[in-house]
């Protein structure tokens, strides 16, 4: 939301062409930035480099100079990652995995298993209804909505304040994500995204004329009263600011989380990219639908999304706060389970002395041979 703040405000006081200018210096420094970024302690440990895994650990949390601050949390990642990079059959009997590493063709069909397509499909969902909820759509159209609303000031200004908005969500988010969870930071934010664009919809049925569209040309301001601006402004503000709450942020958390060890990398990557098709195809499309169904029916449209989205995360999204990768591994392995049994619990996996180096019991992959 920083970046977003940021472009809307250089568009309010430079040209385009500059704007976009400073913009494309920073992929470039992204590109340098990343060079100094070390691989994750779960990708180096799948190629055994277990010193190299580490010091990486040491660097993420804060350039730790001592392994001991970091021991216990290092040596649970090592369990968890030898536990999930043994085959099936190392699995049932319980002994230390020897066979090469998983293959293309082997990955691939990792993609069909039922523990990877319920959070596939989950994480998809969630990015939808981020994307179709409404604020991406209208995200490069707000200087003409806000003057078909006729706000009482200057519309590009107006843009500059729903970036800021956002940008306060989102500490609002991290504040709030560990005492509250993220499916609780999810269901307020849909629910006051519901509120306001539904509000927002009334508002543009009772007000504006019927069939009209932000990209005519619009009675000047000055002719009306500008006063009744402020309504529309404040829902989309207030639409802003609880989108950018948990709607946006929580998929791209859970996106982390929730997909099994073997397949986490194909599977976010795959994820991902939807998500950023569904972002172009929204942003694309938004011209069309708002010249055939109106400003009010676009604005209709969305909010029944929203509330569709609401009885999603309400019904199938689970807490993956406070649980550990394999707590969430082995809920979406677990057969029994369906997309709707949405409570993960935690796992106690306290291993012995005697059975430290090779791990805890996983009983939750003894279901991969089944066909499904």
């Amino acid at each position: 939301m920083i970046g977003i703040s940021l472009v809307y405000l250089l568009g309010s006081i430079t040209t385009w062409r500059l704007t976009a200018l400073i913009c494309s210096t920073v992929p470039i420094c992204t590109a340098v930035a990343i060079c100094f970024v070390p691989e994750t302690p779960f990708w180096l440990l799948a190629k055994n480099r277990k010193e190299e895994a580490l010091k990486s650990l040491m660097w993420l949390r804060g350039w730790v100079k001592n392994s001991k601050h970091v021991e216990s949390e290092f040596n649970e990642i090592v369990r968890y990652s030898q536990e999930s990079n043994r085959c099936v059959s190392c699995h049932k009997n319980d002994s230390k995995c020897t066979h090469p590493p998983a293959t293309a063709s082997e990955l691939l069909k990792e993609l069909k298993r039922k523990r990877t397509l319920k959070p596939l499909f989950l994480v998809i969902m969630m990015f939808a209804f981020a994307q179709f909820s409404g604020l991406a759509s209208m995200r490069p159209y707000f200087i003409q909505i806000f003057q078909a609303y006729s706000i009482p000031y200057d519309a590009s200004w107006a843009t500059v304040v729903i970036g800021i908005m956002g940008f306060f969500a989102n500490i609002v988010c991290v504040c709030l994500v560990k005492p509250l969870g993220k499916r609780k930071i999810a269901l307020i934010s849909m629910t006051g995204a519901c509120i306001s664009i539904i509000s927002l919809a009334i508002y543009s049925y009772i007000v504006l004329p019927s069939g009209l569209t932000s990209f005519e040309k619009h009675i000047d301001q000055a002719e009306i009263n500008n006063y009744l601006g402020y309504i529309p402004l404040t829902f989309i503000y207030l639409l802003a600011f609880f989108t950018s709450l948990g709607v946006l942020p929580v998929p791209w958390m859970i996106l982390s989380e929730v997909f099994p060890f073997k397949s986490r990398g194909l599977a976010s990557g795959i994820t991902a990219a939807i998500n950023y098709t569904m972002a172009f195809f929204t942003t694309k499309t938004y011209f069309n639908m708002e010249s055939t169904l109106s400003l009010f029916g676009v604005i209709a449209l969305y909010a029944v999304v929203d509330v569709f989205g609401l009885i999603f995360i309400y019904f199938y999204l689970p807490e993956t706060e406070k649980r550990t990768l394999e707590d969430i591994e082995l809920h979406f392995s677990d057969n029994n389970k369906k997309l709707k049994d949405i409570k993960i619990p935690k796992n106690k996996t306290v291993c012995s002395k005697t059975r430290a180096n090779k791990g805890c019991e996983n009983n939750a992959f003894e279901g991969d041979n089944n066909k499904y």
